[in-house]
């Protein structure tokens, strides 16, 4: 069965777990919905100690992550795995290329030739809780990565734990979920590198981000009474 899905013109890739003879194993498996031909582009025959979950296709490309090392140390970074590293697989010369090393990647979405994903640091001195996650963004062309979010971002003021994750990738902004706060109004702007504080009609409410485009992002917003309001945010 499909763990997790995601879809570019007729390009569709998703995560398949299957039983063979008694042994957990996983693929990543494009399929091409015009003619259905299907191609494996990973697999591990061991689900427990080799595994795949997030998976992401855009301009050519299938991302996807992997999770690998049992961690028996929780001093070094609070996940079942030691390492979760991302890989770029290019559909037309079916090469794959590992982009991260021996770190830990989650939540990847890729657009306009870009990879968003959450990091896990390792833990820093003195810290017990929880790592400061971070979102970090890609650049397929250039091929180099940069942290575009953390604890001590303008918008978090050097917050002791920061857990934050699902970034997504719309035109030029970056948004994602924060469970350190009750409702999220900010996104960011790659091309300008600034933060983007979303006004608020009314403060009792949950706010999200339903699309964006160059100029203007659409909001959802859910007030106490159980009403709902759909306003867009306009930038001069």
């Amino acid at each position: 069965f499909p763990v997790n899905i995601d879809v570019a013109d007729d390009m569709l890739v998703y995560n398949k777990l299957f039983d063979k003879d008694g042994i957990l194993n996983i693929q990543i498996v494009l399929y091409n919905i015009t003619n259905g031909e299907t191609e494996i582009v990973a697999q591990s025959n061991d689900y427990i100690n080799d595994y795949f979950y997030d998976v992401s296709i855009s301009d050519g490309y299938v991302v996807y992550n992997r999770y690998y090392e049992k961690n028996d140390n929780k001093n070094f970074r609070p996940t079942t795995y030691k390492y979760c590293d991302i890989y770029l697989y290019n559909i037309k010369n079916k090469k794959t290329e590992k982009i991260t090393d021996k770190d830990f990647f989650i939540d990847i979405d890729a657009d306009n030739g870009k990879i968003a994903a959450a990091r896990i640091p390792v833990l820093e001195n003195g810290q017990e809780k929880f790592a400061c996650m971070q979102i970090a963004l890609y650049d397929i062309k250039d091929k180099a990565w940069s942290i575009v979010l953390h604890n001590e971002s303008p918008i978090y003021d050097k917050k002791e734990y920061l857990m934050v994750g699902n970034p997504k990738i719309m035109e030029d902004f970056v948004i994602w979920q924060d469970n350190t706060v009750t409702t999220h109004r900010v996104i960011y702007n790659y091309r300008n590198n600034s933060f983007i504080q979303l006004p608020v009609l009314d403060e009792q409410s949950d706010t999200s981000i339903i699309n964006a485009t160059e100029k203007k992002i659409v909001c959802l917003e859910i007030r106490g009474d159980g009403s709902d309001h759909m306003y867009i945010v306009a930038e001069e």
